[in-house]
């Protein structure tokens, strides 16, 4: 029982409730113990109840719910963010495809599966499932920091939106993000190289550069 307790308030120092842990990290952080008996200890966590096995290698702190609700879950988006997109100060990837389209109100289109660019991912382009839910991920064309992150996300947006004209609401809402996040012209070319030319060529055409 005393192991046990140790174990979990270790992981209680480490990690937010209700927030993805995967199963390297709590391997990475009792490196003193083999990876049988961490898995040993993770399961006596999940069946006394103080851990939650959300799906394959991933868990969670639960919190409890209040009228005796039972136990605060999680999504498939909070695993996907931490994977791919940031956690705690790290920014390492962004969101792409419909979903980013959607955020500039360039398109009422809610998308049946989220794309996602991250420095954490090594192909063109693959699907994940993470419980049940089925998401594309594609490697960075360059390396995304929270330095260049909202650089980089209007580069990816006149990348994939292929020249077509931006709606009032949409023009609108990328002057707002470039003033509010500060993008020059210089932050703009220092990664232009990474992206095809009609890139550029889109952002000349709407005169953001």
């Amino acid at each position: 029982m005393k192991t046990i307790n140790i174990f979990i308030n270790r992981i209680k120092e480490n990690f937010k409730i209700n927030t993805p842990i995967f199963r390297k990290e709590i391997e990475a952080l009792f490196k003193e113990y083999s990876s049988i008996y961490t898995y040993q200890l993770i399961k006596k966590a999940v069946d006394q109840g103080l851990l939650i096995h959300y799906s394959m290698g991933i868990y969670y702190l639960p919190s409890d719910l209040p009228f005796n609700l039972g136990k605060s879950s999680i999504s498939p988006r909070d695993v996907l963010v931490k994977e791919f997109i940031e956690y705690e100060d790290e920014v390492y990837g962004i969101y792409s495809g419909l979903a980013l389209q959607n955020s500039f109100s360039l398109t009422s289109q809610v998308p049946a599966t989220i794309e996602v660019v991250s420095n954490k991912e090594s192909s063109k382009g693959r699907e994940i499932i993470i419980n049940e839910r089925h998401f594309i991920v594609r490697k960075s064309r360059a390396e995304i920091t929270s330095d260049n992150v909202f650089t980089y996300t209007l580069l990816e947006l006149f990348t994939i939106n292929n020249g077509i004209p931006f709606n009032e609401s949409g023009v609108s809402m990328v002057n707002s993000y470039i003033k509010e996040h500060d993008i020059t012209k210089e932050k703009i070319l220092s990664l232009a190289n990474y992206f095809p030319s009609r890139t550029l060529k889109n952002m000349l055409y709407m005169g953001v550069i």
